[in-house]
């Protein structure tokens, strides 16, 4: 948890993008255990967004907004019921406690990507100068007809975020360039082929992803 905390610490004195994949709920929390401890050594104020980009499934997501939740790395009473009925209401498909979850964790982060397996992903983006409120964006998942194997999948889809992000111009030199919410939902979506290359390939990460797949 040391080197974590000095990485964080690090990049953000640095300007330097963070996008955390947390691949199971206990590895999820050490980033948070990270932040809190890096909030409360007074290097930062309590209100910075530390990292850029999470990208939990619906497990890691419940667990990381309960943790911001209980130590109040998310203000008390957020997201109100107003506020979740908001989005709710923009996106019916998805379950209000993904929608409550993902609110609490936009406290933490600049950015969510929340995948949902065969359901897409939801993407959490901030609107273009405000701190606080967001905007959220069902992406809806690509038809598979058949799945040779599901291993790498995620990692294909989180590869083609980070290409994708790699891709945009500023991202190239010191600093992060803002991210629209229009540019981060073409990402996802293209990296969504991705992750279906993979699924439909005998190998972890299908040779089919190509740059050409990823950017727009």
């Amino acid at each position: 948890m040391d080197l974590m905390r000095e990485l964080i610490t690090t990049c953000v004195v640095n300007n330097i993008p963070i996008l955390f994949e947390p691949t199971s709920v206990p590895k999820s929390l050490e980033l948070l255990k990270s932040i809190n401890d890096v909030i409360k050594s007074g290097t930062f104020g309590s209100s910075h967004k530390l990292v850029d980009y999470i990208t939990p499934n619906t497990y890691e997501l419940a667990a990381m907004a309960n943790f911001a939740a209980e130590h109040c790395l998310a203000p008390k009473g957020v997201p109100s019921p107003a506020v979740v009925d908001r989005h709710i209401a923009t996106n019916p498909d998805l379950d209000p406690q993904i929608v409550a979850n993902a609110l609490t964790l936009s406290y933490v982060s600049s950015a969510l990507i929340i995948k949902l397996g065969a359901k897409g992903s939801v993407v959490v983006s901030p609107i273009h100068g405000d701190l606080v409120e967001v905007e959220m964006r069902h992406i809806l998942p690509i038809t598979v007809e058949s799945v040779v194997n599901s291993n790498g999948a995620g990692d294909s889809l989180v590869g083609g975020i980070l290409a994708g992000l790699a891709g945009l111009k500023g991202f190239d030199g010191p600093g992060m360039p803002f991210v629209t919410s229009t540019q981060l939902e073409g990402i996802v979506a293209r990296a969504q082929r991705a992750a279906v290359a993979s699924l439909q390939s005998q190998q972890s990460v299908s040779d089919e992803i190509c740059p050409e797949m990823l950017l727009a």
